[in-house]
Parts: C-alpha cells; sequence; structure tokens
C-alpha cells in the first residue's frame, strides 16, 4: 500500500458511515480487475477509486484518454485514470447475474439493474488548483479531463475535512439521481460476484461467508494458525477460503 493509499484507507475508515464496506485492492469478478478501492455504501450504491500519488511536477500532460508523466528525466505515457477506473467498473457492473434481488421486478426498466454505480480518482498530492493549473486555469478544458465531480484533490481529504462534506463527495460520483437501498441480501450477491472466493460449495449447496468470516478469513496470516469456534460456526468455509486463496496467490 503506497502512503497516498494508506491515506485514502485512513479517510474512508474515518469518514464514511459504519455500515459501508470498504475493500482494497482485492481482485474484482471472474477478469481480477484489480481497482484500488471497492466500496459498499448501502445509501447509494457501489463505488470504485483509483489512487493516484502523482505530483504536479510528475504529471506533465493530459487528455481525456492518456497523461504524460515525468520520472527520473523519462516521459512515459499512461492510460487516464478515470478511464481505467471506468473500465473496470463497467466490465464488473455489466457482469452483475441477473438476480432478481439486483433487477427492477416491473415498470419501464423492468430487468434492468437496480444498483447505482460510481467511479472516482483520488489525487492525494495534488490539489485542486493545481489540477486547474495543468489547464492553463481552463475550467472547461480540466472538466473534460478530470471532472470534478469524479475526482477527489488532496486538498478535499485532509483530517480537517468534514466526514459529511467528504461523504457528500463521495456521493457525488454518481451520476444518477437514481437511487436503491442496499439491502443486506443485494450486499451478499455483490460480494459473492465480485469476490467468487468468499463461496463455498457445501454439499451441493452454494454458501456465502459472511462478513466477519471474510474479515477473518482474509487476515489469518502466514504460518500455522488454530481456528476455534461452535459446530456450525464456518470454521469450514473459512478454511476454505484460506486454501482457495493460497492457491490462487502462491506460485
Amino acid at each position: 500500500m503506497t502512503p497516498g493509499e494508506r491515506r485514502v484507507a485512513s479517510r474512508l475508515e474515518s469518514f464514511l458511515n459504519d455500515d459501508c464496506f470498504v475493500w482494497y485492492d482485492i481482485p474484482v469478478g471472474r477478469k481480477n480487475r484489480h481497482p484500488d478501492f471497492v466500496i459498499i455504501d448501502p445509501d447509494n450504491g457501489l463505488v470504485f477509486l483509483e489512487v493516484k500519488d502523482w505530483t504536479v511536477s510528475t504529471l506533465r500532460k493530459a487528455n481525456q484518454e492518456q497523461v504524460t508523466l515525468e520520472t527520473d528525466g523519462l516521459l512515459k505515457s499512461e492510460i487516464n485514470p478515470l478511464v481505467q477506473v471506468r473500465r473496470y467498473a463497467c466490465d464488473t457492473v455489466n457482469a452483475l447475474p441477473a438476480d432478481p434481488c439486483l433487477r427492477q421486478n416491473d415498470g419501464q426498466y423492468k430487468g434492468r439493474l437496480n444498483l447505482a454505480w460510481a467511479y472516482g480518482v483520488v489525487f492525494t498530492r495534488i490539489t485542486r488548483q493545481q489540477l486547474k493549473a495543468l489547464t492553463g486555469n481552463n475550467e472547461n478544458a480540466v472538466e473534460k479531463i478530470f471532472p470534478s465531480a469524479q475526482t477527489i484533490c488532496q486538498d478535499e481529504m485532509t483530517q480537517s475535512v468534514l466526514p459529511e462534506v467528504f461523504r457528500q463527495k463521495i456521493a457525488g460520483m454518481f451520476t444518477t439521481g437514481f437511487r436503491t437501498r442496499v439491502t443486506p441480501r443485494m450486499r451478499d450477491i455483490l460480494r459473492a460476484h465480485l469476490f467468487p472466493e468468499v463461496t463455498v460449495k457445501q454439499n451441493s449447496q452454494i454458501k456465502i461467508m459472511d462478513i466477519q468470516q471474510e474479515i477473518l478469513a482474509r487476515n489469518i496470516g502466514d504460518g500455522h494458525r488454530v481456528i476455534h469456534g461452535v459446530a456450525g460456526s464456518g470454521k469450514t468455509m473459512i478454511l476454505l477460503f484460506r486454501c482457495l486463496y493460497l492457491a490462487e496467490t502462491t506460485s
């Protein structure tokens, strides 16, 4: 985790509501996309964030498709991070299952996704004014490249920022007024799709680990461990998850 990512993680932990869930750098979906942060916000929906620790001195040029960075005197082109995180979001959302819980059941939009989603970029070392200066303070130009509604800058994520202001910034990334509260059932279906490893097949049944089981399974650590718990508490699911995780991450 970079210093900037660590700072973003701290702000998300401190400023988001307690019923939000955040994952960091975990492969998402069958394509194993790696957005820096994935947030399930019950009040708004699904959020994907990409974090960049660039400084104004390293970010030399930018357009809607690419950015040019200067590192150690060398210029390098990269995909615009907003395009990058948008692809992560679109690929993930388009592959969501046709579960009735995630679909409109009637009306004009019957069968369509009933979940709002958004994406954005966090610049941890570039202020809003510095971002504008990249285009000669041409606000129209910078809005086309890095829209203010979908970017968070260094001065917008300091410790002194009010939590509600930060939450409004996240909520402002949603480009539609449509909102459906994410229920616990919807959240579990999303988790099962976003992170297939939290689902375990037992006796021909597909089971989804609860949040506490997932947290424990992801943080077991290396070496030998003993898992205690009463019958039916999910010990086997945690161990199966750990086996799958080690199989995928160990060469």
